[in-house]
């Protein structure tokens, strides 16, 4: 990944014993509302590079991969007509002053290389548990926590089909990682 920010905190509930909020409530009350932890993680990343093949080998980038309505329509993220299988060699011998005024298939074929997919914002998890103070014992104590991933229920795709060759499927992104999951956990300290 290029870019990668991320972000997370745990915040402590201001609620329960020892708190700015029920200082003076009950230890029985205490263990049902006080103690309470908010947490989360959110990430921001651009995507990844990915490559565009046809017949398991490079292309030729010739023209704009950007989509068109038409593209966009039928659900592909780049352009079929802007690639076309390889016609030159990667590395081909040329005199100086002719490389100098045309663009070589080497630099067509790293840009073609070299597309990376829009940012992404990747929700990864929310949580909140209860720590509660020791209710049953001093060297005993248990935790409950309920944590949710992509709270949003955010589609996070991969990458999409780079096959020249499949024209049915190219540019269309039909993967698809986690929705939102959610687990309740309990744990024993002591």
């Amino acid at each position: 990944m290029r870019h990668r920010f991320t972000f997370s905190n745990v915040y402590d509930l201001p609620l329960g014993r020892n708190r700015k909020y029920g200082q003076g409530i009950p230890k029985a009350l205490d263990f049902l509302v006080g103690g309470f932890q908010l947490n989360n993680i959110v990430t921001w990343q651009t995507g990844p590079v990915y490559n565009v093949t046809s017949s398991g080998g490079r292309v030729d980038l010739i023209g704009d991969p950007t989509p068109t309505a038409a593209n966009i329509a039928r659900g592909q993220q780049l352009n079929p007509a802007a690639f076309r299988t390889a016609v030159g060699k990667v590395f081909p011998w040329r005199p100086r002053h002719i490389a100098e005024r045309s663009e070589e298939p080497a630099y067509r074929h790293a840009r073609a290389q070299c597309l990376s997919r829009p940012a992404a914002v990747l929700l990864g998890c929310f949580a909140v548990q209860k720590l509660p103070d020791s209710f049953i014992s001093d060297a005993f104590t248990m935790q409950f926590r309920f944590s949710a991933y992509n709270v949003l229920n955010r589609v996070n795709r991969s990458a999409p089909n780079g096959n020249l060759d499949d024209l049915t499927n190219f540019g269309i992104d039909s993967s698809e990682q986690r929705r939102r999951q959610m687990e309740f956990s309990l744990k024993l300290i002591f």
